[in-house]
């Protein structure tokens, strides 16, 4: 579940009367519950029309309303609202008296991986050191409707210097990040990261590298080689 809230405001010189605020939910949402702030009016719905009576409302108050709502599907939602007085007064401003809202709304998280142990070899002049496995195969099923993020998580890593990882991710139609490449100056021991390129914090470029959530962290000026 999750809640709009529809606020409202006199902004003319006189009392609006009998205020009314009115929400048509997308065919994806379905209503729970509405409620107006401090108790006063009422709310109801009617097939997915929710009318919420604020009554009078003198110059400069405000309003709100708690609309609670359930998604029955993932994708982009367009929620509109607009709200009319039955007062008989000319409303100077009609444009301002509708609204819409735009929620993108996500499936739970699902968890792919390949737990097999990649053994990475020591690098030979001229070519990089290989993984294997190479690559590492990560299948992905099931999922039927756009991917909103994505987090990679590489378990266990142990090896005698950092800056010799270099981990890309490539997609099915050859998109790719890199993860990390030339990070840390240290051994790593059984170091597990998390990689989100919403975390605030990159990989050091030098030191220890700790367990911990970072964002795809990619030094060094020289172009990076796979096998």
């Amino acid at each position: 579940n999750f809640v709009y809230t529809l606020s409202v405001t006199n902004l003319g010189s006189a009392t609006a009367g009998l205020v009314w605020v009115t929400n048509a939910l997308p065919p994806a949402l379905t209503f729970v519950s509405a409620s107006t702030d401090g108790g006063q009016g009422f709310c109801g719905n009617a097939g997915g029309i929710v009318y919420c009576l604020l009554g009078d409302m003198p110059s400069g108050s405000a309003a709100s309303v708690s609309l609670t709502v359930r998604a029955s599907s993932v994708g982009t939602l367009t929620n509109r609202a607009w709200v009319f007085s039955i007062s008989g007064l000319q409303d100077a401003a009609p444009a301002d008296n509708t609204n819409t809202q735009t929620t993108v709304v996500v499936g739970a998280p699902r968890r792919f991986g390949n737990p097999s142990l990649i053994t990475v070899a020591d690098a030979a002049p001229g070519v990089p050191g290989r993984g294997s496995l190479y690559p590492s195969v990560i299948n992905v099923s099931g999922v039927t409707s756009a991917l909103y993020k994505a987090t990679v998580t590489v378990s266990n890593l142990t090896h005698d210097f950092a800056k010799d990882f270099d981990i890309l991710l490539v997609g099915p139609q050859g998109q790719n990040v890199m993860l990390m490449s030339d990070a840390g100056a240290s051994a790593l021991s059984g170091v597990s990261l998390v990689f989100d390129d919403r975390s605030p914090d990159p990989l050091p470029s030098t030191g220890v590298i700790v367990s911990g959530v970072y964002r795809p962290s990619n030094y060094g000026l020289a172009a990076d080689v796979f096998p």
